[in-house]
């Protein structure tokens, strides 16, 4: 940032305040996609690999938009002498910079918790996801009969094969 800079000019505020209001819009649209894919993972129903395929599409897609949006954003910003960083840290610092109006600053911090919120939601499915291919794979292994190789405890705390049989279900 310079620090002999003034409060910006109109025009390039008014540029960097519309492109930040569509990449609020796209964060908010992504939060969106999360918590229709965390519905469509928890409440699991057949359906639910064609609602989760779109969705993924849909997330990619608007994936796609935010880096655009993220890229125009950080070069109007560093053309404007306010950040010559596209990294996410310097530009939420932005929110703090004295030579931007309240309007933006505000817009700004929306952007920045929607990028933690997001980032969070998107954590969250992602273990949902793994929990359900990992309860399928068990439940394969199961119906398969096929040894899983799990271990027990022993009395001296020490790892042991299991000693519980596995057959295939419907064998007696």
């Amino acid at each position: 940032m310079n620090p002999n800079h003034s409060a910006l000019d109109l025009t390039t505020e008014e540029a960097i305040a519309s492109t930040l209001t569509r990449l609020v819009k796209a964060l908010s649209l992504f939060s969106d996609l999360l918590q229709q894919e965390q519905h469509a993972l928890i409440q699991f129903k057949p359906d639910s690999i064609e609602t989760l395929t779109q969705l993924t599409q849909k997330k990619a897609d608007t994936a796609s938009e935010i880096e655009t949006l993220y890229q125009t954003l950080a070069k109007e910003l560093s053309s404007a002498s306010l950040t010559q960083s596209s990294d996410v840290i310097d530009f939420i610092e932005l929110s703090k910079n004295s030579h931007l109006s309240d309007s933006l600053k505000q817009t700004f911090n929306q952007a920045h918790q929607l990028i933690i919120d997001n980032h969070q939601a998107n954590l969250r499915n992602g273990m949902l996801i793994q929990s359900l291919s990992t309860l399928n794979q068990h439940a394969l292994l199961a119906l398969k009969g096929q040894n899983e190789s799990f271990s027990e405890y022993n009395a001296h705390g020490k790892k042991q094969p299991s000693s519980t049989p596995n057959t295939p279900l419907g064998k007696a």
